[in-house]
């Protein structure tokens, strides 16, 4: 296997579907790395959103710059923590590309010794999940400052009310953000071990059959944020309830379905 430059030219070599896919045999062993992975980031960046949470509720709670104070606060999150996400990824998904190696490699002959291009991929998948953050605390800051502001002109919340909500959808956002993130990572890092062993015994074909189909890229088990704030598990969902989208809009769910 030569040493490649380029990881997204690697991936792009793969259909999406595979780059998803993980053994259907080994649920519990998957839902319980990417609930490890996602405690292991929440404990991360817990500090860093308890000292903006602070910072929001050091102020006046009058709804005049409430909002771009929230927005403002919650967007430095992603900057700050950035480092430290990234060096707690390199270290959890290095533990499944080796674990995940072993197990391949054992069936197949194959010394599952980590190599260049492991590495490579490892930083590139280390790097690229971690730069979300970024972005992803600053659309968490937008809707939870959008959230908060309508809910409290509606309702006529006091400052009580309006500090115990922003810090339970921070909570609840982050928490969920954390789930999405440690789930792509997991299974990248799974899938890239196995075709990775794959070529080094020489298997030219192969099938992988996927956990979920086409209409989801959630394994069950994973905690969907709902329109009202709260979190509810993938299993639970039916169809018309209302949840978050990936824009931080209400959607309702039009279709459910499980390969289980």
């Amino acid at each position: 296997m030569s040493v490649l430059d380029d990881m997204d030219e690697v991936l792009a070599r793969v259909p999406e579907h595979l780059r998803k896919a993980t053994d259907p045999t080994r649920k519990e062993e998957l839902l319980l790395l990417v609930d490890r992975l996602s405690r292991q980031m929440q404990k991360v960046t817990r500090e860093a959103e308890q000292e903006a949470l602070d910072s929001v509720l050091s102020g006046s709670m009058s709804l005049d710059g409430l909002g771009e104070r929230i927005r403002e606060r919650v967007s430095m999150i992603g900057p700050l923590v950035f480092g430290d996400v990234a060096d707690a990824m390199v270290a959890f998904n290095g533990d499944v590309i080796d674990s995940t190696k072993r197990v391949v490699g054992k069936r197949l002959a194959v010394d599952p010794t980590r190599t260049d291009d492991d590495e490579k991929f490892l930083d590139w998948l280390t790097t690229s999940q971690s730069k979300f953050l970024r972005s992803g605390y600053g659309r968490m800051g937008d809707m939870i400052a959008q959230w908060v502001m309508d809910q409290a002109r509606a309702q006529r919340w006091s400052r009580s009310q309006i500090g115990s909500q922003i810090a339970d959808q921070l909570r609840a956002r982050s928490q969920a953000y954390a789930d999405v993130v440690a789930s792509v990572v997991v299974h990248r890092a799974r899938s890239w071990a196995q075709l990775s062993t794959f070529l080094d015994a020489g298997v030219a074909n192969y099938r992988f059959h996927a956990v979920m189909d086409g209409l989801t890229c959630f394994a069950d088990g994973t905690p969907v944020l709902m329109a009202n704030g709260m979190q509810r598990r993938l299993s639970r969902i039916q169809r018309t309830d209302m949840v978050t989208s990936c824009l931080g809009r209400p959607r309702a769910v039009v279709k459910t379905t499980s390969t289980w």
